[in-house]
């Protein structure tokens, strides 16, 4: 709270400026200062925003790492927040294939297509692909949170048994790793 506080003053002093690495660092602590500790989707909706104007920043300034990690800051994902889903497939034009980023790109794409479109095709096609480049790349907390955003398209699917499989496994690779989200 007082670090939004401090990057909202910032805001203040900056207002009606054009957007530049200073303003883009507000917005970023703005974003991520929302996102750890919001409780509203208006909360979630202002955390958003304020990381896809980050984002478009730097794909202007052509800085594509710093934009794509933008997206991947640990923010929650929650029901009727629209700007996840779009964010996250702009990002993935901009990462690498198959690679990690990618990985957890299409692990977070998976939870937003569910939540924010209740698109469980979709989503169930992200976690898979995610965990598939998970295991290629033997990187465990990303197959956890991916096979956990996988029980929620497997239970639409009607598929109560492997959505169970999805989130043992999961809590099973997690609960060996000191990721704690």
């Amino acid at each position: 709270e007082s670090a939004l506080t401090h990057f909202r003053t910032a805001l203040g002093a900056r207002k009606d400026q054009t957007m530049d690495d200073q303003l883009a660092t507000i917005k970023l602590g703005i974003g991520l200062s929302i996102g750890r500790n919001m409780a509203s989707v208006d909360e979630a909706h202002q955390a958003w925003d304020a990381l896809s104007q980050v984002f478009d920043y730097y794909v202007e300034q052509g800085d594509i790492e710093r934009a794509v990690n933008v997206v991947l800051y640990p923010i929650p994902v929650m029901m009727y927040v629209s700007a996840t889903a779009d964010l996250t497939a702009r990002a993935l034009e901009l990462a690498p294939r198959e690679s990690l980023q990618a990985g957890y790109l299409l692990s977070r794409r998976s939870a937003s297509l569910a939540y924010e479109f209740g698109d469980f095709e979709g989503s169930r096609n992200a976690a898979m692909e995610a965990i598939t480049i998970a295991r290629s790349e033997n990187d465990k907390i990303l197959e956890a949170r991916s096979l956990a955003f996988l029980v929620t398209p497997l239970l639409t699917d009607h598929r109560p048994q492997d959505a169970i499989k999805a989130g043992l496994e999961a809590v099973e690779i997690a609960s060996g790793s000191d990721d704690l989200e």
